[in-house]
């Protein structure tokens, strides 16, 4: 069984900091072009901005 769609969650924080280390996989994603690759594989791919009330509150 082939996967026919993935969905990338953009989750920008970790260990507190935007956009480092695993928190910028989506981003990497994008900039290699990959969404771009898998859509030619007529494989649907979402992509969701999410912001964790847990990071709304640590930045308080």
């Amino acid at each position: 069984m082939s996967a026919t769609c993935i969905t990338i969650v953009f989750l920008p924080y970790h260990v507190g900091l935007r956009d480092y280390s695993v928190g910028d996989g989506p981003n990497r994603l994008r900039k290699l072009s990959l969404i771009a690759r898998l859509q030619d594989f007529e494989i649907t791919v979402l992509y969701r901005r999410k912001y964790s009330q847990l990071m709304t509150t640590r930045a308080r």
